[in-house]
């Protein structure tokens, strides 16, 4: 029977809108909290829960922090959907918060050293 309600959020499959790389903290808890809970059938209080971990983090963060990060502040399992969210709905090249390119980091052996780098032995 069709009554003329929306549906409701649980029954709303789409993906909500990303926020915007200048988005406040309190904008990109409503957008986790909205993914928790239509996407993924979290009781909008433990999604409310969830989000309010995200303290101090811009839009750009989402796409600056790697999952790791992501799993820091939000828990594992949370942490893990909302960064594949987060990569999957925004830019993934790796600059950072303010828009610079991030320098490669340097890859160090076991032994703290450049690979391909050779000892020299008395």
């Amino acid at each position: 029977m069709i009554t003329g309600k929306d549906p409701p959020r649980s029954q709303t499959m789409a993906t909500p809108t990303p926020p915007t790389q200048d988005a406040t903290p309190t904008e990109v808890r409503s957008w986790f909290t909205t993914l928790l809970c239509d996407l993924h059938g979290v009781p909008e209080t433990e999604a409310t829960e969830i989000a309010s971990k995200w303290r101090f983090g811009r839009g750009s963060e989402l796409t600056y922090y790697d999952v790791d990060t992501f799993r820091n502040i939000l828990g594992g399992e949370a942490g893990t959907i909302l960064f594949g969210h987060a990569r999957t709905e925004l830019r993934t090249d790796k600059r950072g918060p303010t828009g610079g390119v991030n320098p490669p980091r340097k890859k160090k052996d076991i032994f703290g050293l450049t690979p391909g780098c050779e000892l020299s032995m008395p």
